[in-house]
């Protein structure tokens, strides 16, 4: 099948499918448009999937690598809206990377690496041919003439320049180096004559947040593979900054004590689910803002799910509380789990 007709499926299989849905509701059929896309969304992940699969002979044996993660993703969230399976996304990229790795150890040991290499040494433009040997004219093998020496001969050999003139230009650099030592020497001092300086700019640059780190009031933590816990055991809460790329994310603050005015928690997540478990406690407020690509939203008791979903949701009588949590999570591929306890 020709690209340009291959394409024209990939465009028009979609749009005849939402065309006759709307059709058939518009006709009196009892067709639940928005429980369709609610459940059966992934199929856009997996049709991308297949359509870059396709075109890998076209783009290279290495961009399998981009539409696979999309299929599976997309399997992977139209069996969980199905039904048929009852992972988390952390679980679920748990079994992912390992695949991945042995498929992408598989397709280097078996792949055409070869057959590309012979296709690319055809493609390879012939060498230039060398051009002839040419006998020079007699027009080159003429001696110059001698106008120089008959110049000498009439006017006499020009005088030779003195030799301090040679020598100049070592003084003047000598008188530079020094000048520019005496500069550096001005500059170091100018550095080096307030230390404190550099500190505050920063902070007066960048916020009293980052500046409260070498104080000890901003707890700093980061996971690039691997799971993250807080709150297995009795801890004071500060103001956290948390990251991590892929794993889950798990703060439990009913062990936490948490201090009275607004401690703010910033969770940044790539994949994996972000859970925080909050003590049911009337003095205290809980405010959450989350931000997820793609990924399920349990907030307060409030669920949401989909694609590219925000939320926000708070405790009542938040602003009066004498204890306040504001929680913001931003993830790109997992679930978002903030509930009360107790």
């Amino acid at each position: 099948m020709k690209r340009s007709t291959r394409d024209r499926w990939w465009v028009g299989i979609p749009l005849i499918a939402i065309g006759a849905m709307i059709l058939f509701r518009q006709l009196g059929y009892d067709i639940d448009v928005g429980y369709i896309f609610r459940t059966y969304w992934p199929l856009f992940l997996i049709w991308w999937g297949v359509k870059g699969i396709s075109e890998i002979r076209r783009n290279g044996g290495y961009a399998f690598i981009g539409p696979v993660i999309v299929l599976a993703i997309g399997g992977y969230f139209l069996a969980r809206n199905l039904g048929w399976i009852d992972y988390s996304m952390g679980e679920f990229i748990r079994y992912l990377i390992p695949v991945m790795l042995i498929g992408g150890g598989l397709f280097v040991l078996i792949g055409p690496r070869r057959r590309d290499r012979k296709h690319h040494d055809k493609m390879q433009p012939p060498p230039a041919p060398e051009q002839p040997y040419k006998p020079l004219a007699p027009e080159d093998l003429e001696m110059p003439s001698s106008f120089d020496e008959q110049f000498e001969k009439t006017f006499g050999k020009p005088k030779q320049e003195q030799k301090n003139d040679a020598h100049g230009p070592h003084f003047t650099g000598s008188t530079d180096s020094s000048s520019q030592g005496q500069q550096y020497k001005k500059k170091h001092q100018s550095y080096n004559s307030n230390d404190t300086g550099y500190g505050e700019h920063y902070d007066d640059g960048y916020g009293n947040g980052y500046g409260d780190y070498g104080s000890g009031n901003t707890i700093n933590k980061s996971a690039f593979i691997g799971d993250l816990y807080m709150g297995q055991e009795v801890f004071s809460l500060k103001p956290m900054n948390i990251s991590a790329f892929i794993g889950d994310t798990v703060i439990d603050l009913t062990k936490a004590q948490i201090p009275y005015g607004e401690t703010k928690i910033v969770i940044s997540s790539f994949i994996g689910d972000v859970k925080v478990f909050v003590p049911e406690d009337m003095d205290l407020g809980v405010t959450v803002t989350t931000n997820s690509f793609i990924g399920d939203m349990s907030l307060l008791n409030q669920k949401r799910g989909g694609f590219l979903s925000s939320a926000q949701a708070e405790t009542a009588h938040y602003h009066e509380a004498s204890k306040k949590v504001r929680i913001i999570v931003s993830v790109f591929i997992g679930d978002v789990k903030v509930n009360k306890v107790g």
